[in-house]
């Protein structure tokens, strides 16, 4: 076993991971005895070589390796490199690293990925190798090398546990499959492995999936396991639509409150923010496959985060007359044992419920047994009951409840988080039930997304989508290629999503912004970043984002790029949002005429505008403008 977490040994030297664990079912299940071996993963490879050694798990096939091992028919998991760089550098992609060093594990599969994304950037590094991947964050860590190649698994190990000091860059390099890779000449064991794996991948309820839930659950994106994955997207964009529309109505709220008092919010709003991305975190590349349970415990943490007066809960389910616990909180785990007739269950709405003394009720109305079963779970004297149900197309499913034993009373606030949370849940289930994912159905999950940006901003209502429609018009023109511009038409929908991190008193501020609050907006391109950079689908959209505030001359952000190296779609994207912006209503000026805007284009090109992009915008800007009054999402 060689060092790759979260396959790692316990204090006392002995090997645990998701790896080991498995093998380990797989040997009793068989009747093979195993004994597990440490080293470094060359050592390894020469070891199999050598005879010495049967079996290596987490292995990318390659046919070198081929060569002298077999792998199981089916792979365990998907991973992908990923650089991190030390904690002093300001660089977003690998080819800002030009001429920097970077450490490499001697024998890593992702070094051959490296050497071909360097060949198209036509940039060069300086490679310094080590024994394990523990070095190399170490070495990037005390900043003896600029950067560091990792794998998608122990990146997302580091990160979770707040492990190394390291920033990450947004590419990824390669994607591979890692297998269990068996000694040649074994074939019984190979067969063995291979009918193991496959029916635990069957097997929703099997092994496997147990420990994919233990050990990667919290942090690992789903649909790098073996499953099915065509719906991933649209659960995490539909869920990522309806906690937007919640941080957007939300963080209104605040500013209604405390509007023109700053100090006062801005608590408010940063906690809003970690929520948002908390939730974000959670739930943006969830599987359709996740089981019911691991989801909703998810969204039971995510709820007792959200709402302070809580102190437990627990997510219930009702199903062929039966009333069940999907997720506890504060409870014990008894309570998933526990099926009650649906008949004793309070059917909630989707409007927030406060329940007091919810026990009293239970001794009135269940019957003794299940009071038992309550009390040996712990379910105490509940003087506070918040509840919501969650819905699918009018049909009720079930509830989401969260108790506290203090005379507390929970706040408009937390109903509305509440209730929120309960659409989260009903999402969840209609795109369970979704078989594909339609390019349609994706398009109004993004159109939902930026609907819930703009909600609290009077201002900007609209203005993602007109920008797409004329960056794509303007593409059009410059003969761009189908793929380009849909790339163009989702970078344009999504260029402003970093705003929900920025508090409303700052984009609703009417005077002049002072350097502070200007350094918040600046700060919108990051935190779209950070919140984009897990969907896959959205790898191509993400560099025009970051680079579509960057001028022409040099002096815009976050990079400071001057010129073509500004990506094509950046500058187009450039133009079409500052032409908008001009002709929309803003709270610090009125709209600007269709001629003054013209005239702030024309005389912006060559500083802040690609002159040749600007003079065409011009030559055809009576086909390209899109009026605001015409077309509103």
């Amino acid at each position: 076993m060689y060092y790759n977490p979260p396959k790692l040994s316990d204090e006392k030297g002995d090997p645990k991971g998701f790896f080991v664990d498995l093998l380990k079912d797989w040997s009793l299940d068989s009747g093979y005895d195993i004994e597990f071996v440490s080293g470094s993963f060359l050592e390894h490879l020469e070891n199999i070589k050598a005879g010495k050694e049967d079996l290596i798990p987490s292995i990318a096939k390659t046919p070198e390796r081929e060569a002298f091992m077999d792998f199981t028919e089916q792979f365990l998991i998907k991973s992908n490199g990923i650089v991190i760089i030390r904690d002093n550098l300001d660089t977003i992609f690998v080819k800002q690293l030009n001429g920097m060093s970077i450490g490499i594990v001697k024998g890593d599969v992702y070094e051959r990925f490296l050497d071909e994304y360097i060949k198209s950037e036509g940039i060069s590094m300086k490679k310094v190798y080590y024994d394990d991947y523990k070095a190399v964050v170490d070495a990037v860590s005390k900043r003896e090398i600029d950067a560091g190649l990792l794998n998608t698994i122990l990146h997302a190990y580091y990160r979770q546990n707040d492990l190394g000091n390291f920033k990450d860059t947004i590419d990824t390099i390669g994607d591979v499959e890692l297998f269990i890779g068996i000694r040649k000449g074994l074939p019984e064991v190979k067969a063995s492995l291979d009918a193991f794996l496959d029916s635990q991948i069957q097997d929703k309820d099997s092994t496997y999936y147990k420990l994919i839930d233990r050990w990667f659950g919290e942090y690992l994106n789903p649909s790098d396991f073996p499953t099915k994955k065509s719906k991933t997207v649209l659960l995490a964009l539909s869920l990522m639509a309806i906690i937007l529309g919640f941080v957007a109505i939300t963080t209104y709220m605040v500013y209604r409150m405390t509007r023109g008092r700053l100090f006062r919010s801005e608590s408010h709003i940063e906690e809003l923010n970690e929520l948002l991305l908390n939730a974000v975190a959670t739930f943006a590349s969830m599987d359709p496959n996740t089981s019911n349970r691991v989801f909703f415990e998810k969204l039971l943490d995510v709820a007792l985060k959200f709402i302070p007066e809580a102190e437990s809960g627990c997510i219930s389910i009702a199903s062929n007359e039966l009333w069940t616990f999907q997720a506890v909180k504060g409870y014990k785990e008894s309570l998933y044992d526990l099926k009650i007739p649906v008949k004793y269950m309070i059917r909630a709405g989707e409007k927030a419920i406060v329940i007091k003394d919810i026990s009293d009720y239970n001794r009135k109305e269940l019957p003794e047994e299940y009071l038992k079963a309550f009390a040996e779970a712990g379910v105490g004297n509940l003087k506070r009951s918040l509840m919501v149900g969650y819905y699918m197309d009018g049909k009720y499913l079930g509830n989401i409840s969260l108790d506290t034993t203090n005379e507390v009373e929970f706040s408009d606030i937390s109903k509305r988080k509440l209730e929120y949370l309960g659409k989260i849940a009903s999402q969840f289930f209609k795109v369970k039930q979704s078989a594909e994912l339609e390019a349609s159905a994706r398009e109004e999950v993004i159109l939902a997304l930026v609907r819930a940006l703009e909600a609290g901003d009077p201002y900007t209502s609209g203005h993602s989508a007109r920008v797409a429609e004329s960056a794509v018009s303007l593409g059009k023109k410059l003969n761009l290629n189908y793929d380009d511009l849909n790339s163009l038409k989702w970078a344009a929908l999504l260029h402003d999503i970093g705003k929900i991190g920025v508090p409303r008193e700052i984009l609703l501020k009417t005077g002049k912004l002072n350097d502070y609050e200007f350094e918040i907006i600046r700060n919108h391109v990051r935190i779209g970043v950070e919140m984009l950079k897990g969907f896959r689908t959205l790898e191509k959209v993400i560099p025009i984002i970051v680079a579509h505030h960057e001028r022409w001359d040099g002096k815009g952000y976050p990079e400071g790029l001057k010129g073509e190296e500004i990506p094509l779609l950046s500058r187009i994207l450039s133009i079409v949002d500052a032409y908008d912006a001009m002709r929309s209503n803003r709270p610090y000026r009125p709209p600007l005429s269709f001629e003054e805007a013209l005239e702030e284009i024309i005389k912006n090109a060559g500083t802040q505008f690609d002159p040749q992009i600007a003079r065409l915008f011009v030559e055809h800007i009576h086909e390209i403008d899109i009026q605001i009054s015409v077309k509103e999402i």
